[in-house]
């Protein structure tokens, strides 16, 4: 049994929040629209509570039909699932839209939900974890990337976003514009200046892919930016590669500044 401070970890209740869950099936039933914010945040396995979490499915089975949600359509929708006497009965269902003293305010609500739900995940993978540690069926290696694969896909869900007003938007782009320079580099500049007049330099979230056939210098022209980026500008750069080994690419990185052929290196001359 796991103990911390002397209390069992079995005996605590998870981070949970009920009244805030209520509140947003309330603010749903107020504002049948407000669903569609609460979908980008939400899914039916963030609700702690049994009850709300059968009401959340069929609001979303109801959402995924194009059906209005209100209080008499809900109750009709769980009464086709047979599930209305499990909620607690009609008078339950029409009382949800009293914890929720606005629909304005669903996506706080939905957050404050969303919160909780990642604690749990939280709890729960470091349970598995240790487990899987206690077990050794896996390697250190084995179970160090299990928990790294587990803790990004967690920290990825934890950032995702929802819809976003373009006004703001349009206030940050008209104030990027009025900082411009006529011909100046925007981005990061790659040291190359055909390229930084097509690009304006590297821009944030860009995905650049250099292509081409074997041995037609991709490598090289790739290891020249990060070069130019990092000796020239003074950004910190990262290089990842498949083929070749750190000591290949520190290599031509010493020959390519040197301007030493690096054949003659590999082969001792």
């Amino acid at each position: 049994m796991v103990v911390s401070n002397g209390k069992s970890l079995s005996l605590r209740v998870p981070p949970q929040a009920v009244e805030a869950e209520r509140a947003v099936l309330g603010c749903i039933l107020i504002d049948p629209n407000a669903i569609s914010s609460v979908v980008q945040i939400l899914n039916t396995d963030s609700f702690y509570d049994s009850v709300n979490k059968i009401i959340f499915e069929n609001m979303l089975f109801m959402f995924d039909q194009s059906k209005e949600i209100d209080n008499i359509s809900l109750i009709e929708q769980l009464k086709k699932t047979k599930k209305i006497d499990v909620v607690g009965g009609a008078f339950f269902v029409t009382g949800l839209s009293n914890d929720a003293p606005t629909a304005s305010n669903v996506e706080y609500y939905a957050k404050i939900v969303k919160d909780k739900a990642i604690l749990r995940t939280i709890i729960n993978s470091s349970i598995t974890m240790s487990e899987l540690a206690y077990e050794s069926s896996l390697s250190s290696i084995e179970i160090l990337d299990k928990t790294e694969q587990e803790l990004f896909s967690l920290s990825q869900d934890a950032k995702k976003g929802s819809f976003i007003s373009i006004e703001p938007l349009l206030h940050e782009v008209l104030d990027n514009w009025s900082t411009r320079k006529k011909g100046g580099v925007l981005g990061i500049p790659s040291g190359f200046i055909y390229l930084d007049e097509l690009l304006s330099g590297f821009q944030k979230s860009d995905l650049i892919i250099c292509a081409g056939r074997p041995s037609m210098g991709k490598t090289a022209f790739a290891l020249n930016l990060a070069r130019n980026i990092g000796v020239d500008y003074g950004y910190k750069v990262g290089v990842f590669s498949l083929e070749m080994a750190n000591k290949q690419l520190t290599e031509r990185f010493i020959t390519s500044e040197a301007m030493i052929d690096s054949h003659l290196v590999r082969t001792g001359n």
